[in-house]
């Protein structure tokens, strides 16, 4: 029985959310450092490319060029064509993401979740 328990290692699940917090808050800073320094280095804020662009919203070139398709379901922000050339502005980008901010329900308890649902009428009968 000593045997079973031997490889069992206690865990402060504390300590391991604040170091799971601290890495996230990290990686936050070292992707905004990536987007300024993408904005940095020569970018013009009024015709951003779609790599940039990317950089700026932290999605994926493939997320935007995505979003472009025709019948796609996928909503992306506004962008426009000069000739071959895809480009975003910054008003653009920032607009479209404040416009599609959600609010985290991880945080929320069992019961508040369960609440939310009911107040928003997409409760379960």
């Amino acid at each position: 029985m000593a045997e079973l328990f031997s490889s069992v290692v206690a865990v402060d699940a504390e300590a391991l959310m604040e170091q799971l917090s601290a890495l996230n808050e990290k990686l936050d800073r070292l992707l905004e450092a990536k987007r300024i320094e993408a904005l940095s280095d020569g970018a013009d804020p009024r015709n951003m490319s779609t790599a940039e662009a990317a950089a700026f919203l932290k999605v994926s070139k493939a997320f935007l060029n995505k979003s472009r398709m025709p019948r796609s379901k996928t909503v992306g922000p506004p962008y426009h064509v000069k000739g071959n050339r895809v480009y975003y502005t910054l008003e653009d980008l920032e607009a479209w993401r404040d416009s599609t901010k959600r609010e985290c329900v991880q945080n929320l308890t069992p019961m508040e979740r369960r609440l939310r649902a009911v107040s928003e009428g997409c409760g379960a009968r």
